[in-house]
């Protein structure tokens, strides 16, 4: 599909959004901080504080997906055709993984050496 190199940069960013769209991800689970023992509650997120009760599970409470934001000229959009370029074989191994949308002017879009099939 796209037969430009990826930088290192570029690969990090794709491998943290390919992360980010798998239910027990690692970075998903970054954002939760596991409670002490004796506690009521099984986690607490980072961010927001909202605490989850030891009946509650943790996985229906970790929203997937992400934002890929970067100055111009970094390769974002070229990223995000990486990404949707393997998404039909993530979901094949990962029946779990949701629909995907991405945003990409189309003038972008038209200036890639894209092969067509």
């Amino acid at each position: 599909m796209i037969q430009t190199p990826l930088l290192p940069h570029q690969k990090t960013r794709i491998a943290f959004l390919w992360d980010r769209e798998i239910p027990n991800g690692q970075s998903a689970r970054n954002l939760w901080a596991t409670s002490p023992p004796g506690s009521p509650f099984k986690a607490m997120h980072i961010i927001t504080k909202r605490l989850i009760s030891l009946f509650e599970s943790l996985s229906n409470n970790i929203p997937l997906g992400g934002l890929l934001a970067d100055d111009m000229g970094l390769g974002i959009t070229i990223q995000a055709i990486a990404l949707i370029g393997t998404s039909k074989e993530r979901l094949i191994t990962n029946p779990h993984c949701s629909t995907l949308w991405y945003s990409i002017p189309l003038v972008s879009v038209s200036s890639l050496p894209i092969k067509k099939r």
